[in-house]
């Protein structure tokens, strides 16, 4: 394994607000007779929490070489009854169905990083009818954001003869990209509202249309795309960052060409949609204020082009 991996795996097993909220939906829905996969495992935690709550057994699935180390790591315990599977969850065969599938790979606004397509294959091939999936499901939230952090991820592109050259057509595509970021609460301009709910095991589009209002004064920079996700009821993780206690997980920004001045009271007019097969998400924001005219950011996904202040984003892996 490389240093790369240890790290993220670390930050993962160090982030005690998600340990904590699986540990107390695994013990929700786990009894001695369980059969549970955990679904990219990596070091296997979430299989050892499973054990210990007492499942029967645990089919511990990972494509990655840390497998190996996890099979290690969970000898001292419940080796006897975690068995560890190397392949792609979409790919294996398991010799029994699971009456719990529970997985981490949720993206800062759930899609990229895989769980839908994950979770609607577990549901179909892995999971007996009735089991659970854990996460269960998602409320996905758009906010206003502005401060000089997340505005620089555009308007750097734009600096006057930045090094004696023209680079502001970078800028055109920065506009146009899904930012895997980690913002302040201090960016937040405005009220959060959910623009979409889905069960976990649905690998279709989703979106919808939301009005945010403006709360402090500001320059609106961009849409964050955050989530609460459902482990099961009762049991919800969030990254939203002013939350009173958030787990370790990005948010995605997506920014306007041009920020736009705001004052308390504005309000955005924002819809998205996204489509998480093929990794595109469409969106459009309209400021309306009492003393300007408004200002519209919009796309066309039929054509794939944009014009002016509109965006069309695809996944990217920044931040």
């Amino acid at each position: 394994m490389s240093a790369e991996e240890l790290e993220e795996h670390r930050r993962y097993i160090t982030d005690d607000v998600k340990i904590a909220a699986y540990r107390e939906a695994l013990a929700t829905v786990v009894t001695s007779e369980s059969v549970v996969v955990d679904l990219g495992a990596g070091t296997g935690l979430l299989g050892l929490l499973a054990a210990e709550c007492g499942a029967k057994r645990v089919y511990a699935i990972d494509s990655g070489n840390i497998l190996r180390l996890a099979t290690e790591a969970a000898q001292s315990r419940f080796g006897d009854r975690i068995a560890h599977v190397r392949g792609a969850s979409t790919e294996v065969v398991l010799p029994e169905m699971a009456d719990v599938v529970v997985c981490d790979q949720i993206g800062g606004f759930v899609h990229e990083a895989g769980i839908l397509r994950y979770f609607s294959d577990a549901r179909a091939r892995l999971l007996r009818p009735g089991g659970v999936l854990i996460p269960g499901s998602f409320e996905l939230s758009l906010t206003p954001v502005g401060n000089e952090h997340v505005e620089r991820i555009v308007a750097d592109w734009d600096r006057p003869a930045a090094h004696g050259f023209d680079l502001r057509v970078f800028g055109d595509a920065a506009a146009n990209s899904e930012f895997r970021i980690r913002a302040g609460s201090e960016a937040r301009l405005g009220s959060s509202e959910a623009v979409a709910r889905l069960e976990s095991h649905e690998h279709k589009p989703y979106g919808g249309e939301v009005t945010l209002t403006i709360e402090r004064a500001g320059r609106f920079s961009g849409l964050l795309g955050t989530f609460v996700a459902h482990l099961v009821p009762g049991v919800t993780i969030t990254n939203a960052p002013w939350a009173a206690r958030p787990f370790s997980r990005w948010q995605n920004f997506y920014p306007v060409r041009t920020p736009v001045e705001v004052a308390p009271g504005d309000r955005i007019e924002a819809s998205i949609l996204v489509a998480p097969k093929n990794g595109v998400v469409s969106w459009s924001a309209t400021v309306i204020r009492d003393d300007a005219a408004p200002v519209s950011f919009r796309h066309d996904t039929l054509n794939g082009q944009f014009d002016g202040p509109s965006a069309i984003i695809r996944s990217s892996d920044a931040w």
